[in-house]
């Protein structure tokens, strides 16, 4: 998945996405959604033709939300 989006939009810009923590955390709230309605693969074509489960997506989600997070108050701490 993150080859993917590397391809999608560039290799590690996950880590420059403004307010990405929130950002993060709203795609992790929008694939559960999405797998509510789809079923358990994400029909984006982007992804075609590779089979990527929501439930992938919800993680990698949640891990680049969590890294972001925990940088920001290794940051703050530093201070």
């Amino acid at each position: 998945l993150s080859a993917l989006g590397a391809q999608k939009y560039s290799w590690k810009g996950w880590e420059k996405v403004p307010d990405g923590y929130n950002r993060y955390m709203n795609a992790l709230g929008r694939h559960i959604t999405k797998k509510a309605i789809e079923g358990p693969i994400d029909s984006d074509p982007y992804m075609q033709p590779h089979s990527v489960l929501h439930d992938t997506q919800v993680a990698w989600n949640a891990l680049a939300a969590l890294e972001l997070y925990l940088r920001e108050q290794e940051t703050k701490n530093a201070s």
